[in-house]
């Protein structure tokens, strides 16, 4: 049981990793793609895949690691569309 948690914890980082280089690619679409709710409709099973993979003591704090990368993601889209639209 402990060896799990142990592995689950080396573990971690390289699904942090594995999800923002999928996360990223995604991010440019919405930004230049006008097929958003397609796009995130192709996401959301990964996404609930990978929630459901995660027992919820590890879900916690991986949302909690993950929150402040999605605002500043969502910041950075949020400034691009403005930049746009400005230009």
């Amino acid at each position: 049981m402990v060896n799990l948690v142990f592995l689950l914890l080396l573990l971690l980082p390289l699904l942090l990793f594995l999800i923002l280089v999928l996360l990223a690619p995604l991010v440019i679409l919405l930004v230049i793609h006008p097929v958003v709710p397609v796009l995130i409709l192709l996401v959301m099973p990964f996404l609930l895949l990978v929630l459901l993979l995660f027992p919820l003591v590890m879900v916690v704090p991986l949302l909690l690691l993950l929150f402040p990368l999605f605002l500043l993601l969502f910041l950075m889209v949020l400034f691009l569309v403005l930049l746009v639209l400005i230009l």
